[in-house]
């Protein structure tokens, strides 16, 4: 064995290192995303049931809003995380490529091909990820497969933090239903059940709605 495949041998060993600590990296990206995501939405629904009873109006408003800003702000950190994680995954397909492997290509072709904004998205073309036609016609017909998902974790963790800011919204609003119903008697009747279940109502129509869209957006 020569100088050259020596260098060549241990080119290849550090890439692989380095692909298993990207690895290992995104899939610790994943777990804290998702262990958060359940950690605030539990939190958001203590936050809520805790609200309900005997609570002064005055706080009504300051408590949604901060539980607001808090969602936000996760939102902002899980947000940074997918994007590192998604340059981790990048780096792992080049490391791929000069190293024969496959599996994220796969699974990034798969994505490419299924979903109209990563394909307009992407910088990498079908050409790019150097597989044969035998393998693209399998990867497409396994993508054609009922159930086979593509969608990533980005829109489920968006249509929980969309879930969980219309909830304290909806919250809020039927919080202060019974002063609002003592200003509507001074002009008329108002049933504040009523109004409360109409509000419910259209908190969960609008959440099956926007999941609904969101489902159906990228076939």
């Amino acid at each position: 064995m020569d100088d050259n495949d020596c260098k060549t041998l241990a080119i290849h060993s550090d890439l692989m290192e380095e692909y298993k600590l990207c690895q290992a990296k995104a899939s610790n990206l994943s777990d804290n995303i998702w262990k958060t995501a359940s950690f605030f939405s539990i939190g958001s629904l203590a936050g809520i049931f805790s609200l309900t009873k005997d609570t002064p109006l005055w706080l009504m408003p300051i408590a949604t809003l901060f539980a607001l800003s808090v969602l936000f702000t996760w939102w902002r950190f899980a947000q940074r995380w997918w994007s590192i994680e998604h340059t981790l995954y990048l780096r792992m397909r080049h490391i791929e490529r000069e190293l024969g492997l496959k599996t994220n290509l796969y699974i990034k072709y798969l994505t490419d091909t299924l979903s109209v904004s990563d394909k307009k998205n992407s910088a990498e073309k079908p050409s790019d990820f150097h597989l044969s036609n035998d393998i693209m016609a399998e990867l497409d017909f396994l993508g054609k497969a009922e159930g086979y998902e593509f969608r990533g974790l980005q829109p489920m963790t968006k249509f929980i933090v969309v879930a969980n800011f219309a909830a304290w919204i909806t919250f809020f609003l039927i919080q202060i239903v019974p002063h609002i119903n003592k200003v509507c008697n001074a002009f008329t009747t108002c049933d504040v059940t009523a109004s409360r279940m109409a509000i419910m109502l259209i908190y969960f129509l609008s959440i099956l709605a926007y999941g609904v869209l969101q489902w159906k957006k990228e076939k």
